[in-house]
């Protein structure tokens, strides 16, 4: 008589969605750490200043100290968010060009560094 093997396969759709959602928030931290490493190299320069639409240079290290990135879940699902935490962070990868809350007038041209770091990890295909 022959021999058989006889094996039984349980989906555990749970078990496999844990670890799928274990999975893409260690991806999403990767990419949002890789992005946020792009962003420090693009302000790490201290040619000082910057010409119009290149990345800011270093002057004090607070900007480049300021980048970072973490993974939060908002009700569509999880992100990976960098940032940068100073006052002027916004102003320098956006411009700006008017009175500021104190009074100070500033007439600023772009000096981007975030959206080029994404752009330059090429990650937007698989995360975007």
């Amino acid at each position: 008589m022959a021999a058989s093997i006889r094996f039984r396969l349980d989906w555990r759709a749970e078990q496999f969605k844990k670890t799928l959602d274990r999975q893409l928030l260690q991806d999403l931290d990767e990419a949002g750490a890789i992005v946020a490493d792009r962003a420090k190299a693009l302000v790490s320069s201290p040619a000082s200043p910057s010409a119009p639409g290149q990345p800011p240079a270093r002057v004090s290290g607070a900007l480049l100290a300021s980048i970072g990135h973490d993974v939060v879940v908002f009700a569509d699902g999880p992100h990976a968010l960098v940032f940068a935490g100073t006052a002027y962070a916004r102003r320098l990868e956006l411009g700006f060009f008017g009175t500021d809350s104190l009074g100070r007038r500033y007439a600023q041209t772009p000096r981007p560094y975030l959206r080029p770091a994404l752009a330059q990890a090429n990650l937007a295909p698989a995360f975007a």
